[in-house]
């Protein structure tokens, strides 16, 4: 026999001005949820699960924001060289070195290529978007003269450009006229968000997960993912649609605190996080072994007539 008893708490990040959405810590006084288990309940057995009834969020991600997705760097030749790339490009003398700051906020793809041509057409050199492999295109502008040697590498914009990190990207007006994005332009850059319960919880994973955070898989106490799959401003929701339920287990007699953790596809903290509210759920289930509970009475039983029997032979 089963018995179950599920702890429903509903949670606004909002309400509490005083945390952050990334590290948010719930907090339940000591005899909301316990693990009471009685004398009498001997033969019963109780586990704890973890499950998500609901999430839902604003996608208020900044596609750029400073520091983050917004650099690029143009290195030019002082002169005309047919000199090859020299190993320590960015301390060279020989180059004449232009950071593109692309401005904080949502900008798409012409907003983009705007801002990098704003530097590199006084170059001689022009970025255009591709919309049929939604790919940039670094190439000379027409009928170009300047025989410069020209490299960009995107420091901070590879990802939502497309292109490899800390590659040097090389132009010149011979053998190289143009380049183009390894792979579609992700203006979506925090594109997963990764939940896990902090060391702060109260309770734990009973079986360690393992995900890929880096190039292998580690030890985690991630418990739920959810794709940012919407367009900016519009709502990210999430409703269990199956039981999936998560073992935990209590590190002492009650859940006081559990501390969630969000996460991007990086594992690092997603910058301007906007407030979400989610439903957790908290079950019990207590299964009673009433085959042992019988087997138990009926040896008392035959232990008090076996010592009354003894006392009267």
């Amino acid at each position: 026999m089963k018995i179950t008893k599920t702890h429903t708490i509903f949670i606004d990040t909002k309400l509490d001005v005083s945390q952050n959405p990334s590290n948010f810590n719930v907090r339940l006084n000591n005899w909301f949820v316990r693990n009471n288990i009685l004398k009498n309940e001997g033969e019963s057995k109780s586990n704890w699960y973890l499950s998500i009834k609901t999430f839902s969020m604003f996608n208020s991600f900044s596609n750029i924001s400073k520091g983050i997705n917004d650099k690029l760097t143009l290195y030019v030749s002082i002169t005309p060289t047919t000199e090859d790339l020299l190993p320590d490009l960015r301390n060279s003398f020989k180059y004449d070195k232009y950071e593109i700051i692309i401005p904080a906020g949502n900008p798409n793809v012409i907003n983009i290529q705007n801002e990098i041509n704003k530097i590199i057409n006084t170059h001689e050199l022009q970025c255009s978007y591709q919309e049929y492999s939604s790919t940039f295109l670094f190439s000379n502008i027409p009928l170009s003269t300047d025989m410069k040697k020209k490299y960009i590498i995107f420091d901070t914009t590879y990802d939502i450009l497309g292109f490899t990190k800390d590659r040097l990207y090389f132009l010149d007006n011979q053998g190289n006229t143009e380049f183009i994005s390894e792979k579609p332009v992700n203006l979506m850059a925090d594109r997963l968000i990764k939940f896990s319960l902090g060391n702060n919880s109260d309770i734990r994973l009973k079986n360690m997960n393992y995900c890929n955070h880096n190039t292998i898989y580690d030890e985690c106490n991630m418990f739920f993912l959810q794709p940012v799959n919407v367009q900016s401003y519009e709502l990210i929701y999430y409703q269990r649609t199956t039981e999936n339920l998560i073992p935990i287990e209590l590190l002492g007699n009650s859940i006081r605190n559990i501390e969630i953790l969000a996460r991007n596809q990086d594992n690092n903290v997603v910058e301007g996080l906007s407030n979400y509210i989610m439903v957790l759920e908290l079950i019990n289930i207590k299964e009673y072994d009433y085959q042992k509970k019988i087997y138990n009475v009926l040896f008392q039983i035959y232990m008090w007539v076996a010592t009354f029997l003894k006392w009267r032979i």
